[in-house]
């Protein structure tokens, strides 16, 4: 018979800093296709310091956050990858939206 029980905090904690340090990495591959516009490299730069620093929690809420950072994360490396070294409105606009969910994630803790 199998119990279910909930996860401990030290659990989430840890689930929470592993997800922000792949959110972290995730970033050198947007770098690495942003290598030719020195404007958008420096902003993926100060993205990169403020995801490392970013505090884990066990709350469930703060997790979502920074699911939706990855998914974001995601969508930009997508619309850098057919932009093709151009900076696009769709690359600028996922680049505000994540700046926006880190503050919000921010706020909430």
């Amino acid at each position: 018979m199998f119990f279910f029980r909930r996860k401990k905090a030290s659990q989430k904690n840890g689930e929470d800093r592993e997800l922000i340090s792949e959110n972290e990495r995730a970033v050198e591959a947007l770098l690495i296709l942003s290598a030719d516009n020195e404007e958008m490299e420096k902003d993926l730069r100060s993205l990169k310091e403020k995801l490392k620093y970013l505090t884990p929690s066990d709350d469930g809420k703060i997790y979502d956050y920074d699911k939706k950072i990855r998914n974001l994360i995601e969508d930009m490396r997508i619309a850098l990858v057919k932009a093709d070294g151009e900076t696009s409105k769709k690359v600028e606009g996922a680049l505000l939206q994540i700046k926006l969910t880190i503050a919000d994630r921010n706020a909430k803790i």
